[in-house]
């Protein structure tokens, strides 16, 4: 399954790994040495740690692949340096990454995050680019919960928390789900929690941002309190609901999108230094005519020809011919999606309500990783030396 980690060397700072390596898993491990990744996936794409660090890519030092003809080759940046950087975000289109070996930084107990609250999306964006001007932060997170209604979060790593302040977790059961937390943070002022490293890393684990809600909509006969939450937690992690969406192929009527804006035009939300806009709705919008940057984790609906025109094609097939991948499927056959067909009756039947979030259900509940979860309590942790 290459889910191994060979070696966590703190004297260089690097760990190597193999390439399913979950990255729960990959912060347990780096914790207990007194480490942790640079850029940590939170959720697909961008993290809050990526205005310092990049995207997890740039954490890379080195990568072991096996190419379309059965060679093994090792790239880094002195090394195969084409295909070092090509690779990233290629999707294994120019082979399979049997290894890598990536950098790791000093972790601290805590981060201590700063909620500041704004009234409009201007504001809050601006007050995002200030902060990620700030070399004193360490993680700057956003959520724009209305048009009159943003909360700015800033986060410095420390080992250290008053007497008076009590740690805030968000990985338990009867922890709040961590939108909700911030929604409810005065408006008038700003806020601090002293928040456990990896409850930090992955606050938006429980509940997927607020994607967990939708299924409450769902199954409207159930009433979403704190309750409830707690008597489905097991079902309101992320790689359950992640499988139950796919699963009853409900995903379909939903974007599922991070976009990487100008700041120009982050206001507008339509697609100089990138904001990651993440949008989660029933929404859908053109933007193939703006600056943006779609990232690659979700379907396509271009044609070949459209999705070409926003992308390198000579670079990258050039690059696919010198390292013998052109019998390796492209990433626009990865990430095109099928146009659906109209649907048989028993289909119907199936994608209908109730009958699809029964049949997510049931893919949760037979995935088999339905109480992975319970194996963290780690993270609530605050390791002291």
């Amino acid at each position: 399954m290459l889910s191994n980690i060979i070696e966590i060397n703190v004297g260089t700072s690097t760990a190597v790994l193999e390439p399913n390596v979950p990255m729960d898993k990959l912060v347990q491990a780096t914790l207990s040495c007194g480490m942790i990744p640079p850029v940590v996936m939170e959720f697909p794409g961008i993290t809050s740690s990526s205005f310092k660090h990049g995207y997890f890519s740039q954490s890379v030092k080195s990568v072991e692949m096996v190419l379309g003809n059965g060679k093994a080759v090792t790239a880094s940046k002195s090394l195969n340096s084409d295909l070092f950087y090509g690779a990233a975000g290629a999707l294994g289109t120019f082979g399979i990454v049997t290894k890598l070996e990536i950098s790791l930084v000093q972790a601290r107990r805590f981060v201590k995050l700063v909620y500041q609250p704004y009234a409009t999306t201007k504001e809050t964006i601006a007050a995002v680019r200030k902060a990620t001007e700030s070399l004193e932060n360490d993680y700057v997170d956003a959520i724009l919960f209305s048009s009159d209604h943003g909360v700015v979060m800033t986060g410095t790593l420390t080992d250290d928390i008053p007497p008076s302040e009590q740690p805030q977790t968000f990985s338990r059961a009867w922890d709040p789900w961590f939108y909700h937390h911030v929604m409810k943070k005065p408006l008038e002022e700003r806020s601090t929690d002293y928040v456990p490293l990896a409850e930090y890393l992955f606050r938006y684990d429980r509940g997927g941002f607020w994607v967990g809600a939708l299924g409450f909509k769902y199954f409207f006969f159930v009433p979403f309190n704190r309750l409830t939450r707690w008597i489905l937690d097991d079902l309101l992690h992320t790689r359950a609901m992640y499988r139950g969406l796919h699963g009853s192929s409900l995903s379909q009527a939903f974007i599922i999108q991070d976009l990487s804006l100008p700041y120009a035009h982050a206001e507008n939300g339509s697609p100089q230094i990138m904001l990651n806009v993440g949008i989660w709705s029933a929404a859908s919008q053109d933007l193939s005519t703006s600056t943006q940057q779609k990232l690659l984790y979700s379907n396509v609906y271009y044609t070949q020809e459209e999705f070409w025109q926003l992308y390198d094609t000579k670079w990258y097939e050039d690059l696919r011919r010198g390292y013998s991948a052109t019998t390796l499927p492209s990433v626009y056959e990865k990430v095109r999606a099928d146009v659906p067909r109209p649907l048989y009756t028993l289909q119907r039947l199936r994608t209908s309500w109730p009958f699809a979030g029964l049949v997510g259900l049931w893919h949760v509940i037979m995935g088999g990783d339905l109480r992975d979860h319970k194996q963290f309590d780690w993270m609530s942790l605050a390791k002291k030396e």
